[in-house]
């Protein structure tokens, strides 16, 4: 069930853009020159066993108690990923699908804080490239929940959520770019508060 779910849901991308190849979402499997693209040539119900699905559809997960399931996936295309999801939005909302980029391109990504003072107007694009200027490294920046207290569910409808823009940077890494970034955005950093009205706060699991 689940490859044949895959399966449409590929056949809508080739729809909207008939070169796109799904290459293996690890680096050391996209250097395996055994082991193919998925393409229109090479279609994701011709994978065996179920297993190798993993290998394009990155931890992909078992349904959860709303009989969702998620992974994370490349899609190498000939268009941009906002011209792609202008064409394709409706009809993967219409299968029940939903997709969306990562902040960062990471294959283990991790969060390294979030904004205390976000809006909506602010640039996610523009603020990515300031932290990564800053610190040297690649950094992404999204628009997701806050947990604001011990009762917070994950779950709770969009309009009981809150929002806060959230930093993201590669797992390995991700204890240093704290650091770093704590000279400049760090809670205890009174002066940038000031000048700033900005202020980086992060926690630790």
């Amino acid at each position: 069930m689940i490859k044949h779910s895959l399966q449409k849901f590929f056949e809508i991308v080739l729809q909207v853009d008939k070169t796109t190849i799904i290459p293996p979402y690890l680096e050391l499997d996209r250097n395996d020159r055994t082991i193919p693209d998925i393409s229109g040539a090479f279609p994701i119900s011709l994978l065996e066993p179920f297993s190798s699905v993993k290998c394009f559809f990155f931890r992909l997960s078992q349904r959860n108690d709303k009989g969702n399931i998620y992974c994370s996936l490349i899609l190498a295309q000939s268009i941009t990923f906002q011209e792609f999801m202008e064409l394709a939005r409706a009809l993967l909302i219409n299968m029940d699908y939903i997709l969306f980029s990562k902040a960062s391109d990471q294959e283990n990504a991790a969060e390294i804080g979030w904004m205390l003072y976000s809006t909506r107007s602010q640039d996610e694009e523009q603020l990515a490239e300031l932290f990564s200027a800053l610190v040297q490294e690649s950094i992404g920046v999204k628009w997701r929940p806050i947990r604001i207290n011990d009762r917070f569910c994950k779950d709770a409808l969009d309009g009981d959520r809150t929002y806060a823009l959230h930093l993201e940077a590669s797992t390995e890494k991700a204890a240093a770019i704290r650091q770093k970034l704590a000279q400049w955005y760090g809670s205890g950093n009174p002066h940038f508060q000031m000048k700033e009205r900005c202020a980086w706060s992060h926690h630790s699991r």
